[in-house]
């Protein structure tokens, strides 16, 4: 199991990939898109992955597998930029 840390771009990729998970969902209720895993892989893959490697995550079924059922806890959202460090993403 892989642990990081919490910074700001990690907070960033995590909002960024769980608001597109939410829209897949949505795209599936009204029939725009049969699975909205497909889409949320899709989305998190074209990422630039100097990117993604830069803040700890990986382009493995483990990692993205924990991503897409993650749900970002209100505390994350309401602290201090400084003090995200105090927080950690495992996958």
């Amino acid at each position: 199991m892989t642990t990081l840390t919490l910074n700001e771009k990690l907070l960033s990729v995590l909002l960024a990939v769980t608001q597109r998970r939410a829209l897949a969902i949505s795209e599936v209720s009204i029939g725009f898109t049969h699975d909205w895993m497909k889409v949320v892989r899709t989305y998190f893959y074209d990422l630039p992955s100097e990117f993604t490697t830069e803040i700890g995550l990986k382009r493995n079924e483990r990692c993205i597998r924990a991503i897409e059922s993650f749900e970002i806890p209100t505390e994350w959202l309401e602290a201090e930029h400084e003090t995200l460090d105090q927080f950690t993403f495992q996958y």
